[in-house]
């Protein structure tokens, strides 16, 4: 029998190489700045607390045995790596610091009794295999505010009194299996994590404020008499219950195919935070008078989230990312004013009756938030009321035919888009905001009559219709059509450019100083008697033989100039307008 001292080496420059490949060698304690192991199968002996500034560059049967009481510390991320770990003698704690990563093989505590693993930083351990816990008392692995990630399984069903804690960090793992007076634990507060793709069993839990998730395919959901602080349910297939109890959050996480059934008076909040498009059940886990005081969130991603029923009882909606999918006659309202609707995501309506106005916009919220959000009203054929309180962030509209009427002024901060064939009908409210983008393929008509009807300085595709029977006002801004369907006619704050077509219903464009100008290939309809520009009228004139009409008069007698050009050879500008007995 050899007796071995245990020395401490500093190296921060040289790398020790242990060479002998079927292991058997003692590896001394020290700081090193990399540590080379080249064993190919068995296992080399950690003789005392290892500090490793570089990598630890093992292979997959790159075995440590675990000697004594001892700290390994590693602070870069990648490239560590050592082959299975195991314990040579029981009492012994191997502390893992740090906040670097180690890949390893599996890990054996020893049979003779305590052994325990202990995080202090915030390093990974990734275990390709088992925490193989042997059958006696006091097995332990503490996680703290690190992240343990097992391809295997975590415990031994004749391990007693033994114990997995994980206060902050991760933990992620097939099963955890113990034996009597066994715990599993998050701390009187702790806020860690627990990923099962198996099963969860132990004899006692203390759930602190942490969340266990069910990630794997279909499971079953243990029954905990402490209950569940945070229950996640992810992965794949339906996660089978009885009686499970929620005491804050209860999350949808994973495809299409995840569904459980939990007490709804339990769970505070109900969260949906998937990887697919699903649609809520009010037999499940969303029954209609849910009414926890967290209320409803999505966190979906891109993904969408379709109300299956009229939620009677919310007290608040939060969505923070994807799509919450209002279908027709489907309501989310409050019972009673309170609450809050913050949208980060989108909010997709898709009734005409229900809510606010002539829609299913959600009723009796007393704090609205959309800022960064998105508000669609998806009708195709129109109908819905835009709610006028919120200032909205993005606004939507499908419509594609029929008109949706402004419920009063409306403040676009975002994006506005319209669509092709459809209409917003503004009446006589405001388009206010400042209009980050405007992608407007349909109509917008107003009758407003002040000096800002909507924004100015913008651009605006599809449509806009100005149709008072009293003069209004356009701001200086660029048009691709312009309306003008006003009896009394329109004045200009500003210059107003038109790069597609120039429309005259009814009433005349009064420029004063300002002009009305016309892009090289716009038209011009609909002018006459009544119905042209009084003041400037600018046209761009392109190279070639171009033929331009000024639909211009004075402020009373239409006067077109029709010319012919023979031969333009540099792009120009031509302005017209009548003066004195023009």
């Amino acid at each position: 029998t050899a007796t071995t001292e245990i020395y401490t080496l500093s190296l921060h420059d040289a790398l020790p190489i242990y060479t002998v490949s079927n292991g058997g060698q003692y590896i001394s304690a020290g700081t090193y700045s990399n540590l080379k192991l080249d064993n190919t199968s068995g296992s080399n002996t950690v003789l005392g607390s290892l500090t490793i500034t570089g990598n630890l560059n093992g292979g997959t049967s790159s075995g440590l045995i675990i000697y004594t009481n001892l700290t390994i510390t590693l602070s870069t991320t990648t490239g560590n790596q050592c082959g299975p770990i195991s314990f040579s003698a029981y009492n012994l704690t191997l502390t893992y610091g740090g906040n670097g990563t180690l890949n390893c093989g599996t890990i054996t505590y020893n049979s003779g009794g305590s052994t325990i693993i202990n995080f202090t930083g915030t390093g990974t351990i990734n275990c390709s295999g088992n925490a193989a816990f042997a059958a006696s008392n006091n097995q332990q692995l503490n996680v703290g505010a690190g992240t343990f990630i097992c391809t295997g399984n975590i415990g031994n069903a004749s391990a007693s009194s033994s114990s997995v804690s994980c206060t902050s960090g991760t933990l992620t793992c097939v099963n955890i299996t113990f034996g009597s007076s066994s715990s599993v634990s998050f701390g009187t507060s702790g806020t860690g994590i627990i990923n099962i793709s198996g099963a969860f069993s132990g004899s006692s839990f203390t759930r602190g404020q942490g969340t266990v998730n069910y990630c794997g395919g279909t499971q079953n959901v243990t029954t905990l008499s402490n209950h569940y602080y945070n229950l996640t349910v992810s992965g794949t297939g339906t996660k089978t219950t009885t009686g499970v109890t929620v005491d804050d959050t209860l999350t949808i996480g994973g495809d299409n195919t995840v569904s459980i059934t939990a007490t709804p008076s339990s769970y505070t909040t109900l969260q949906y935070k998937g990887t697919a498009d699903v649609t809520t059940s009010n037999t499940k886990e969303f029954p209609n008078g849910f009414s926890g005081s967290g209320g409803l969130d999505i966190d979906q991603g891109t993904k969408t989230v379709t109300l299956d029923a009229i939620k009677s009882a919310l007290t608040n909606i939060n969505i923070k990312s994807g799509t919450l999918y209002l279908p027709s006659l489907i309501t989310a309202n409050r019972v009673s004013a309170g609450g809050a609707l913050k949208i980060a995501g989108t909010l997709k309506l898709g009734g005409t009756s229900g809510g606010q106005g002539n829609s299913n916009f959600p009723t009796n919220f007393s704090t609205l938030t959309l800022t960064g959000g998105t508000v669609e009203y998806s009708v195709l054929s129109g109908g819905q009321t835009i709610y006028l309180t919120p200032a909205y962030n993005n606004l939507i509209l499908d419509n594609t035919s029929g008109s949706n009427t402004a419920g009063g002024n409306l403040t676009v901060n975002g994006i506005l888009t319209t669509t092709a064939s459809g209409t917003l009908n503004m009446g006589s409210n405001q388009l206010l905001g400042t209009l980050s983008s405007i992608s407007n393929g349909g109509t917008i008509s107003t009758t407003n009559t002040s000096s800002t009807p909507i924004p100015t300085g913008k651009t605006w595709g599809g449509t806009v219709n100005y149709a008072a029977g009293i003069s209004q006002t356009i701001n200086n801004g660029i048009y691709s059509t312009l309306n003008i369907s006003n009896s009394a006619g329109v004045t200009l704050t500003g210059d107003a450019t038109v790069n597609t077509s120039l429309n005259f219903t009814n009433g005349k464009i009064t420029t004063g100083a300002n002009k009305v100008i016309l892009g090289s290939s716009a038209s011009v309809s609909g002018a006459g008697t009544g119905k042209y520009v009084f003041g400037n009228l600018l046209w761009n004139i392109s190279t070639g033989t171009p033929n331009k009409t000024f639909t211009i008069g004075d402020a009373t007698n239409y006067a077109p100039v029709s010319v012919a050009f023979t031969n333009v050879t540099v792009a120009g500008t031509l302005t017209g307008s009548v003066t004195g007995a023009d």
